[in-house]
């Protein structure tokens, strides 16, 4: 009965290599145990809860693949040119909660396509592969969320539905009644009286009347009235050296920590300090970690009052900064924590 079972996966997974080739994939095969380190810099640790980790005295930490996505990627990094059509068929290995009833290995086919000349049209390729292929029944999930906000950037609703839809990415709950409660109802007024809140001043609304007083790689300082705001303009509004320095520099006013972008701060550039530690620079990681600690002391006793309005994710040093402030008006959304202490480190800003 059991080989019978896996007589007929192999057999599907074969139907699907065959049509990924078909539609012009390159079958590419991939080692089974892959680097922990490359796998832990891409996942971070959580990976070790997912993946079976062993240890060879050459190669160092291995891992039994947990997916095709690492080896392929680099495989194209290395040896191939775009646009690229790649295919895979292969068992991965992937560790269980207690109870579950999934397998710890099985076959993963898949298909990735590598074109950044038209992202839209890439994506638009790959749903139709797969839409063709398997049967209607199946539910597609992504965790892509460009390709998210695109959807609903060209939904056919009001621009107030979207931004409602756009605060709500995060909350997958939330997000999928409100697209339930949009499908029913052609009523704009869908909160009622809660509604209310959109007449709140946000930062778009005031930009075009603010100054901008500053502004250096990481961050902008604007005044508007009486009180200076601060906005982070890196990727994910990381932190570094010159968050801290737009932060100790716009204390001379009542200030106002806000973001336009979806997210407050998901904490301190990794990348930023890992640069130092690839020089062996530590003086300068202990450098920035003093002046980080210095800008949370200066917010937390400045003589004017701070106020931080978070959205999106707030973790790490995106949090140390929140909670130096004497005032904070949050998001629905907020997604706030001290994530360090996952992997037993010791916040170290605030």
């Amino acid at each position: 009965m059991q080989n019978e079972r896996r007589a007929a996966i192999r057999s599907e997974a074969k139907r699907l290599e065959k049509y990924f080739i078909d539609s012009g994939a390159l079958l590419l095969e991939a080692d089974s145990l892959l680097s922990a380190e490359t796998l832990l810099d891409l996942y971070g640790e959580d990976i070790r809860a997912r993946a079976y980790v062993t240890h060879d005295p050459v190669m160092g930490e291995r891992m039994m693949r947990p997916d095709f996505t690492v080896p392929i990627v680099e495989r194209h990094m290395s040896e191939g040119a775009e646009p690229a059509r790649y295919t895979y068929n292969g068992p991965v290995w992937r560790m269980q909660d207690a109870g579950s009833k999934r397998e710890t290995e099985f076959i993963q086919v898949g298909f990735e396509l590598f074109d950044r000349s038209n992202s839209a049209k890439s994506d638009a390729e790959v749903f139709s592969i797969f839409n063709n292929i398997l049967p209607n029944s199946l539910q597609t999930s992504t965790g892509d969320v460009g390709l998210l906000q695109s959807a609903v950037a060209g939904l056919n609703t009001t621009s107030l539905r979207k931004a409602a839809l756009m605060r709500h990415l995060w909350r997958p709950v939330r997000f999928q009644s409100l697209m339930n409660l949009f499908s029913k109802t052609k009523d704009e007024n869908f909160y009622g009286e809660r509604q209310l809140y959109t007449d709140i001043q946000t930062l778009g609304k005031i930009r075009p009347s603010a100054i901008k007083l500053d502004k250096n790689n990481s961050a902008e300082i604007h005044r508007f009235k009486d009180f200076n705001i601060v906005e982070f303009t890196t990727k994910a509004c990381a932190l570094d050296y010159d968050s801290m320095d737009a932060l100790k520099n716009a204390t001379d006013k009542p200030l106002i920590i806000i973001n336009e972008s979806m997210q407050f701060s998901a904490g301190v550039n990794l990348t930023y300090t890992m640069d130092f530690a690839n020089k062996g620079d530590f003086k300068s990681i202990e450098k920035f970690i003093k002046y980080f600690q210095e800008t949370c002391k200066h917010l937390k006793y400045s003589d004017h009052p701070v106020i931080s309005a978070p959205s999106g994710l707030t973790l790490g040093g995106g949090f140390e900064v929140m909670v130096q402030s004497n005032f904070v008006a949050s998001h629905t959304n907020i997604v706030v924590g001290l994530v360090e202490t996952i992997v037993g480190l010791i916040p170290a800003g605030g």
